[in-house]
C-alpha cells in the first residue's frame, strides 16, 4: 500500500491474508462440524495469549525509552515501573470498589486502542479520524461481545455488583440496534474521511473494506473465546508485535528479528503471567469457566491500563 509506506506503518498484506484464511477455515469447520470443543478452543487461547497477546504487552518499557529517545528526554527505569505500577494499583481499586466503571472505562480505552493499531495506516489525523478510531473499536467489540451475549453475561456475572443488571440485559434485547447504531456510526466518519482524501490510495479502501467484514463475519461465526483468540491475539497483537519491532529498530526499514523481538519481551512476559495468574487464583479457588474467565479478563483489564497509553506515544510519534 502506497499510503502505508509514506506513513512508515509497518503493514503486511501477506501476513493479513494468511491469518484471515486459516482463521476463516477454522470457522468454517466449526459451522459445518461443530468440532472445535472446549479443549481445543482453550488450547488455541493459551497458545495464542502466551506466543502473542501477553508479549506485545511486555515491551512497554522498550517503547517507552525509545519514545524518550526521540524526544531527547532522559528514561529511569525506576520511575517508569513506579508510573506503571502505580496506573495498575488504580485501576484494580477501581475494579474493586466501582466495576461498572472500571468496565466501561476499559471498553472505551481498548475501542480506541484497537480502532489506532487498526487504522493505523490510513493516511489522516484530526477530531473526526480521532471518532473513526472509537467507533471503530466499539464496532469491534461490540460484534465480539453482543453476537455471543449468552456466553458474556454468566462472565459478567460473577462480579456481584454487576450480577442481575439491567445493563446487560438491555444489551441481549437491543443488541440488533446497537450493532446497527455502532456500525453506521462508524460508516459515516469513515465515509466522510475518505471523501476527503484526494489522494490516489482510494482502491486500496475496497480491500480494507473487505477486510473488515472478513474479521467480522469470523468473530460471529466462532464461540466467544475463539472470537476472542483470533481478533486480540492472531490479529491485533501481531499487528502490534509488528510495528513495536519496527519502532524499536535503530535502522529504518530493518526491524528487529522476531527472535530478538522475543526475547526482549521475556522478562515483563514472566512477571505479567505471574500476575494474571494470581487475578484468577484471587478470582475463585475454582475450575469454573466463567469465574476463572472473569479473572483473567480483570487481569488483562489491570495490565493494559498503562500499556494504551505507552501503545498510543509510539503511534503518534510514527504518524507525525
Amino acid at each position: 500500500m502506497e499510503f502505508v509506506q509514506k506513513k512508515g506503518i509497518a503493514h503486511n498484506t501477506i501476513w493479513d491474508n494468511w491469518v484471515l484464511i486459516v482463521w476463516a477455515v477454522l470457522a468454517l469447520v466449526h459451522i459445518c462440524f461443530n468440532s472445535l470443543n472446549g479443549i481445543i478452543q482453550i488450547v488455541l487461547f493459551t497458545v495464542s495469549i502466551l506466543l502473542v497477546g501477553i508479549p506485545h504487552g511486555a515491551l512497554d518499557h522498550l517503547i517507552e525509552e525509545k519514545n524518550n529517545a526521540r524526544r531527547k528526554q532522559k528514561f529511569s527505569m525506576v520511575r517508569f515501573l513506579g508510573q506503571y505500577l502505580f496506573r495498575m494499583a488504580v485501576f484494580a481499586l477501581l475494579w474493586y470498589w466501582i466495576p461498572m466503571a472500571a468496565l466501561g472505562l476499559f471498553l472505551i480505552l481498548s475501542a480506541y486502542h484497537f480502532g489506532e493499531t487498526d487504522l493505523a495506516p490510513l493516511p489522516f489525523k484530526g477530531i473526526i479520524f480521532n471518532a473513526l478510531r472509537i467507533s471503530y473499536g466499539l464496532m469491534i467489540l461490540s460484534f465480539m461481545l453482543l453476537t455471543h451475549i449468552n456466553e458474556v453475561i454468566p462472565i459478567i456475572n460473577e462480579l456481584p455488583q454487576l450480577k442481575n443488571n439491567n445493563l446487560l440485559f438491555y444489551a441481549g434485547e437491543f443488541r440488533v440496534i446497537s450493532l446497527a447504531l455502532i456500525s453506521a456510526l462508524t460508516i459515516i466518519l469513515g465515509l466522510i474521511l475518505y471523501l476527503k482524501d484526494n489522494s490516489k490510495n482510494r482502491p486500496e479502501y475496497l480491500g480494507f473494506i473487505f477486510q473488515l467484514m472478513c474479521i467480522i463475519w469470523i468473530m460471529i461465526s466462532l464461540p466467544l473465546i475463539l472470537a476472542f483468540t483470533f481478533y486480540f491475539g492472531c490479529w491485533h497483537s501481531l499487528h502490534s508485535l509488528n510495528n513495536i519491532r519496527h519502532h524499536l529498530s535503530d535502522h529504518p526499514g530493518q526491524p528487529l528479528h522476531w527472535q530478538e523481538l522475543m526475547r526482549k519481551s521475556l522478562p515483563f512476559s514472566i512477571a505479567a503471567l505471574a500476575m494474571i495468574v494470581l487475578v484468577v487464583i484471587w478470582a475463585g479457588n475454582t475450575y469454573d469457566t466463567p469465574i476463572l474467565m472473569m479473572g483473567f479478563f480483570i487481569g488483562i483489564a489491570i495490565l493494559t491500563a498503562p500499556h494504551l497509553e505507552i501503545m498510543s506515544k509510539m503511534y503518534r510519534h510514527r504518524n507525525d
